[in-house]
């Protein structure tokens, strides 16, 4: 079961241990994140930072002894489903390791310059990701 997140204790701890950044991620900030738990221990989480109108995917990670049990791509589902209820029109997401994955679940790549205003202005996109990063689209 997927359930909104609101301690970012235990989001913090998940993502440094899957080596991704926290360094913009505070509660006054709109990121909705989600999570699946194990007897009470987040397992799996993803963020969701709506901007004007389109989606920006942060933070997916899930715990190294769960991987390949399909939490991941539950995670991913459950922010596209929000995103198409609040008629976003695209969900975007920078990786530097996860574009095979993403390519699997529909994504595309798309040059880093053909970003919209809302991405290109986003922390994640101007000092949190390096340049290396590859940006993806989903548009719903």
């Amino acid at each position: 079961m997927i359930k909104d997140l609101t301690e970012f204790e235990q989001i913090f701890e998940l993502l440094e241990k899957n080596e991704l950044p926290t360094s913009d991620i505070t509660q006054e900030k709109s990121i909705q994140f989600f999570g699946i738990f194990e007897n009470e221990k987040l397992i799996a989480c993803v963020g969701m930072e709506p901007m004007a109108n389109v989606v920006l995917i942060r933070s997916l990670a899930v715990n190294h002894s769960q991987q390949g049990k399909g939490y991941g791509s539950k995670l991913v589902s459950h922010v596209e489903q929000r995103a198409k209820e609040s008629a976003f029109g695209a969900i975007y997401l920078l990786t530097t390791t996860a574009d095979q994955y993403f390519l699997k679940h529909d994504y595309q790549k798309l040059p880093r310059n053909q970003a919209p205003h809302e991405i290109l202005s986003s922390s994640q996109f101007s000092h949190v990701c390096p340049i290396s990063a590859i940006l993806m689209v989903k548009y719903l």
